[in-house]
Parts: structure tokens; C-alpha cells; sequence
């Protein structure tokens, strides 16, 4: 069983959001300090990374306060394949932060 209109529409929300803080986190995680503190080589990489946490993380908050439960593995399913629909978006802001 797929989401209903208003999980979608909360997802595709919370991706819209964590694609418009990328430019903000790829300028933090370019410093050294950043660096060193949470070793890694890739700023790009860390920040993909990151940002497809937060959009998980986000969505199951607030799918467990909505609906009083969590995932199963199905509903996983369906949110890796909604986030891979959007990687092109996600890339293209990770490319344009520069």
C-alpha cells in the first residue's frame, strides 16, 4: 500500500526543504575544522549523505506523531524510490552550491 496524498505531499515537502539547505551545509562542511571534526574527504559526498538522513529521519517524525507508527519495509521501499526520483534535483544543488 502506497502513502496517501498527505504523507506524499509531506515527503515531497521535506525534500523540498532539505534540497534548499543543501547551498547552507555544503559552505559549513568545506571548512577544515568541519573536516577534521567529522573525517571525511568528500564535502559533497558528506552532505548527499546528510541530507538523505535528515529527509528520512524528518519523515519518520512525522509519520510516527501522524499516524502513530513506524515504517515497515514496504513504506521504506517507497521512500528510497521517492528520494531516488528527486536525486537529480538533490545532485543539481550539491552541483550549484559549487
Amino acid at each position: 500500500m502506497s502513502f496517501n496524498t498527505f504523507a506524499r505531499g509531506l515527503l515531497e515537502q521535506i525534500i523540498d526543504q532539505a534540497i534548499a539547505s543543501i547551498p547552507f551545509f555544503i559552505r559549513q562542511c568545506r571548512s577544515e575544522e568541519a573536516r577534521r571534526a567529522f573525517r571525511y574527504q568528500n564535502p559533497e559526498d558528506f552532505v548527499l549523505g546528510v541530507t538523505i538522513g535528515s529527509i528520512v529521519t524528518s519523515f519518520e517524525t512525522a509519520f510516527k506523531i501522524t499516524y502513530g507508527r513506524h515504517f515497515n519495509q514496504n513504506k521504506i521501499s517507497e521512500i528510497n524510490q521517492v528520494i531516488n526520483g528527486r536525486m537529480p534535483l538533490i545532485r543539481s544543488a550539491l552541483f550549484e552550491a559549487g
